[in-house]
């Protein structure tokens, strides 16, 4: 707070100082500071409206409100700032339309209103504003054609109208902007051609108008525009061709031009850009080969020309962009080879060549990558010692591979998403045919073929024309087979949802988003299901058949509470849809976005949907072998069931992560949700999901998308962010004993210590399954190696079995159980990282054995038993031991579904591997819990672990398993087996 000599408040400054729950600026008393020049309250978490007092502070030339929450319309009395010279009201939510009484504002300089909910058309009335230099109205929903009035402000320097619903033609008046220098028009709805009074604007240098409707030619003019550095132009409808005279832009540093519908060459002319840093002209029609004057592009880091139709050869001078970091020439018709001089592009670190047809051999010395995908060629050879940092690696439908593929056990290469014909270990990823056998078979079979393939049709035109004569609806037979709905009838499914949403009609529709529209269908059985109907361009795409197979595959196997179940697909001509569970309360942000229904969502509720999706999450990262990344984890994904419990849907960005697609390179997600390090790497790994669901936790706690929060942590104050800045205003604060404000504040930490969790676990892979299939006569090299079963192989011996330690010829050490009689019950789909693995087992008619994960140490029982051994576990690894252990009944008991109870929880049951980190074994005893039966079952388990009301009534319960826990707890604590211990009776 400054004065002046007389002692009266010139100056407020209180950037980032928190003044509390329901504070307005009414608590300031305005009147009071008569005065008053500048006021800046940025970040303050004020709330309410600009009260009608701030007219009183006629010598204000400095307002600054914003990232607050004030809402509401702008006040008249803020026309009587008469003085103002710089407004700042960008990130709150004020709405409604702009007074036109702002036009008598006339020393204003500086207007930012960007981020808010303003509405309506733009007033034609700026005309007074002659001395404004800076108009930033982006991401607001204003409407309309852009008011001439606009081109009145000639002293504008930049204009950012991006982000909001305008449309029509750009004036030709713009021309009168003779001082504009950055001009942001993108994401609007803007069309027509580009008028030629843009050439006034010389001294622009950004010129972004993507994700508009504009068309026709890209003008010959844009050459007169000589400051440009920026020119983007992506996602229009321009057609044509590259204009040659671009190259005169000699200033230009990013040229965006991705999907348009620009036809012709490449002109070679774009190589005497040579401050050129990004280049993206994909997703186009452009033709002919890559000009060879492109490596004169020295300063360029991205080169992006997929999905064109481009032949010929890669340049092999491309060795001269020194700079280049991604370069992605896919979905063309690239013949030849991959250079070798490509790798001396020492910075290079994604290559992206897929669906071309290249030749020849990969080369080893691109040493550098951590992307190569160069799937769909005719590619042969390969070294996979000479790419240390790959992270993803597609190789797929290279028919020509003939090189040893890597071993997937090997940690050098654990994460990579190898998309060979390769099952893993050391083998081939193509078996090759003789080619002199390859010739004699083709001279024998083509003959026969042919006259088959001619039968065969001649077979399906008379169908096709006694088809016609049939009154049977044509897309009821022709699509029945490609309707495939569990539990019922195809081609009855298919007409059941197409009558009960009216052929799709939008008022059934009850959400929309990137991939495609959500309906609601009832069903004459009185049954409710969600139709994800997907948009068409997503059917148009050329890899869509198989991504959708893929996606339906990948939802098929997951098998979590927390997950919204897939009942099935439909293909179709007209529309292509997946039938999912239907969800009562819709989704998160809906219900957050309510205020009756935020009410109802109360904390032990937003506590408990945290905890769901946390549940889920951890189950696709960490018990799916490979682990899942969603990568559109967001309020709107999180969907709400009858009873306000958490799902996570929507897995359309996670069916990018196709290890034989090339959508790998998109970055896929909601804005405002999305992992900041993917704006420089697209590496995609956990994390992003943990990003994403750490900004879930924060607005289900506030109500509202945490932007302002994540915000102000690039700017960091003294006094930092409390709890109480964010909590959600509509509910009480949280006071009763199950939800603390100590308890609240550990929710702020979730997002951090599931991030260390990520970073600290091991992904688990199936290599080792895989490579058990590929022994022949497994079984009795198990036999060999054991020497059938000798009693000094023994490591340990239990009620169901003794187990052997079988080391295998190449190295490879398993545990056998062999079981007294046969007892094969731990379930095949239970994954866990601390549940002792198995990989497969024997019926013999000597003996029935269980092929298990191998455990260095053994058992807990023995290791407590071993006073050396018990010394080296010190207290932090029996705690960690302990949480492994409680990790895997959790997983057992909450998201298996129905839960397991293993019944036989004790120290001998415990195994250690080298690392002394703990592991569940011994599902003998396991039993699955059916939730509509009493469960009862005769007594199970080792004596001093069983829960004390077993022997009175039988019935079996998570807490049997949970007793059990406890025992062991205090076993690990104390060393030795508890004697009689007092249990008080069961409580509520």
């Amino acid at each position: 707070i400054a004065c002046n000599k007389a002692g009266s408040v010139t100056e407020i400054f209180l950037h980032n100082h928190y003044f509390g729950d329901g504070t307005g600026l009414g608590n300031l008393n305005l009147s009071s500071f008569p005065n008053l020049v500048s006021l800046n309250i940025d970040r303050c978490g004020v709330e309410g409206s600009i009260p009608e007092q701030i007219g009183l502070l006629s010598n204000l030339n400095y307002l600054s409100l914003k990232e607050n929450r004030l809402t509401g319309k702008l006040p008249v009395s803020l026309t009587n700032l008469i003085l103002l010279e710089e407004l700042f009201l960008a990130a709150n939510k004020f709405s409604g339309e702009l007074p036109v009484s702002l036009n008598n504002l006339t020393h204003l300089t500086y207007i930012s209103l960007d981020g808010n909910n303003f509405s309506g058309n733009l007033p034609d009335s700026f005309t007074n504003l002659i001395h404004l230099e800076y108009f930033d109205l982006s991401t607001n929903k204003f409407s309309g054609e852009l008011p001439v009035s606009l081109t009145h402000l000639t002293h504008l320097k930049v204009l950012t109208l991006d982000g909001n619903n305008f449309s029509g033609n750009l004036p030709d008046s713009f021309t009168n902007l003779i001082h504009l220098e950055y001009l942001d028009l993108s994401r609007n709805n803007l069309s027509g051609e580009l008028p030629v009074s843009l050439t006034n604007l010389t001294h622009l240098t950004t010129l972004a108008l993507s994700r508009n409707n504009f068309s026709g030619k890209l003008p010959v003019w844009l050459t007169k525009l000589a400051h440009l550095s920026y020119l983007g132009l992506s996602y229009n409808n321009f057609s044509g061709k590259l204009p040659a005279s671009l190259a005169n832009l000699t200033n230009l540093k990013s040229l965006y031009l991705k999907r348009n519908k620009l036809t012709g060459p490449i002109p070679p002319s774009y190589g005497s850009i040579v401050n050129l840093t990004f280049l993206d002209l994909s997703t186009n029609h452009l033709n002919g080969s890559i000009p060879k004057e492109i490596a004169n592009l020295q300063n360029l880091q991205t080169l992006d020309l997929g999905d064109n139709n481009l032949d010929g050869p890669i340049p092999s001078n491309f060795s001269n962009l020194g700079l280049l970091n991604y370069l992605n020439l896919g979905m063309n018709s690239i013949n030849g080879p991959i250079p070798l001089d490509i790798a001396n592009l020492k910075k290079l670190e994604r290559l992206d060549l897929n669906h071309n047809s290249l030749v020849g051999q990969i080369h080893g010395n691109l040493s550098k990558l951590a992307y190569l995908d160069v799937s769909s060629n005719r590619l042969s050879g390969l070294t996979y010692s000479d790419f240390p940092d790959l992270e993803f690696l597609d190789l797929s439908l290279n028919h020509k591979l003939t090189a040893i593929a890597p071993d997937p056990s090997s940690d050098h290469y654990r994460g990579i998403g190898l998309s060979c014909n390769a099952s893993g270990g050391k083998s081939t990823c193509n078996e090759h045919m003789p080619r002199k056998n390859l010739v004699h078979n083709l001279t024998i079979f083509l003959p026969i073929g042919g006259g088959l393939c001619f039968l065969l049709l001649v077979y399906v035109c008379y169908k096709k024309h006694k088809a016609t004569e049939k009154t049977i609806q044509p897309e009821t037979k022709k699509h029945g087979n490609v309707c495939s709905i569990w539990n019922y009838d195809g081609t009855i499914a298919y007409e059941d949802f197409i009558i009960a949403t009216e052929d799709f009609d939008l008022k059934y529709c009850i959400g929309t988003g990137g991939y495609g529209s959500v309906y609601e269908a009832k069903l004459p059985d009185g049954k409710t299901f969600a139709l994800k109907k997907l948009h068409h361009f997503e059917a148009e795409q050329p890899t869509f058949n198989q991504s959708f197979k893929n996606e339906v595959q990948m939802l098929t196997n997951l098998r979590h509470k927390n997950i919204v179940k897939l009942y099935g697909f439909c293909l179709h001509n007209k529309c292509n849809f997946l039938v999912y569970e239907y969800m009562e309360k819709g989704s998160l942000f809906c219900a957050l976005s309510d205020s009756e229904l935020a009410v109802e969502v109360d904390w032990i509720k937003r506590v408990n949907i945290i905890k769901d999706v946390a549940h889920a999450l951890a189950y696709m990262h960490h018990d799916c072998i490979p682990p899942i990344v969603h990568r559109d984890i967001s309020s709107n994904n999180i969907l709400l069931n009858s009873e306000l419990e958490g799902f996570v849907a929507d897995f359309g960005a996670a069916r990018l992560l196709d290890l034989d697609s090339s959508n790998q390179t998109s970055i896929a997600g909601t804005l405002g949700y999305i992992a900041p390090e993917l704006a420089y790497n697209i590496v995609v790994t956990e994390k992003c999901d943990v990003y994403s669901f750490g900004v879930v936790v924060l607005e289900t706690i506030g109500g509202k998308h945490p932007g302002d929060l994540l915000s102000s942590l690039n700017y960091p104050t003294s006094q930092g962010t409390t709890l109480e800045c964010i909590l959600d205003k509509r509910l009480p604060y949280p006071t009763n004993r199950n939800s603390t404000p100590e308890n609240q504040e550990q929710l702020l930490t979730t997002n951090d210590s599931i991030l260390l969790r990520l970073i600290e676990s091991n992904l688990l892979l199936h290599d080792v399954p895989r490579l058990l299939k590929k022994f022949p006569g497994l079984s009795r090299n198990f036999i060999t190696a054991t020497e059938n079963f000798d009693p000094k192989y023994c490591s340990g011996t239990g009620g169901y079995g003794s187990v052997c330690e079988a080391k295998l010829p190449d190295g490879k050490t398993f545990a056998l159980k062999k079981l007294h009689s046969f007892e094969a019950k731990q379930p095949t789909f239970v994954q866990n990282k601390n549940i002792v693995k198995l990989y497969g087992f024997c019926l013999h008619n000597k003996c029935n054995f269980l092929v298990y994960e191998y455990m260095e140490k053994g058992s807990l029982f023995c290791t407590l038993s071993n006073n050396e051994l018990a010394i080296e576990v010190d207290s932090i690894k029996r705690v960690n031991i302990i949480k492994d252990v409680a990790h895997a009944l959790a997983y057992m008991h909450q998201d298996c579904s129905p839960p397991i109870i293993h019944r036989d929880i004790s120290t001998n049951n415990i195994l250690l591997n080298s690392e002394l980190e703990g592991f569940v074994a011994d599902f003998g005893a396991a039993k699955l819990l059916n939730p509509n039966s009493s469960d009862q079952t005769i007594i199970v388990r080792t004596l001093g672990y069983i829960a004390p009301e077993l022997p009175y009534n039988m019935i079996v319960t998570t807490i049997v398993t949970c007793t059990a826990l406890g025992r062991w707890h205090l076993r690990q604590l104390e060393g030795s087996i508890l004697g009689p211990v007092s249990i008080p009776k069961p409580f509520d």
